[in-house]
């Protein structure tokens, strides 16, 4: 499945911004093949979600992200840390002086 929505829209200086998120089997696909495809493939599905506009004219620049493999990710995009189960519960509790 791959997730399309915009995150900026065009302004007199800037130009609109779409971001494409891809999960499962078609993540693993996008992530076997190089950068080129994988726009071209997203160009494809964006040209099917708008056919009367020419999405190759229009795109300026592309970058892929790939998850999987992005040192600062390390395969998601939220975990817990070890130890970090209920950090939640502990700093929503009532004030207990630590900070003092």
């Amino acid at each position: 499945m791959t997730l399309y929505w915009p995150v900026a829209y065009r302004t007199e200086r800037d130009n609109p911004t779409i971001i494409a998120y891809a999960t499962g089997p078609r993540a693993a696909a996008l992530a076997e093949i190089g950068e080129n495809e994988a726009a071209a493939i997203a160009s494809a599905d964006l040209g099917r979600l708008f056919p009367n506009v020419d999405v190759r004219r229009l795109l300026v620049a592309y970058r892929r992200v790939d998850w999987s493999v992005d040192p600062l990710a390390r395969g998601g995009y939220s975990f817990v840390r070890v130890g970090g189960a209920g950090a939640r519960e502990r700093l929503a509790a009532a004030d207990t002086g630590a900070l003092l």
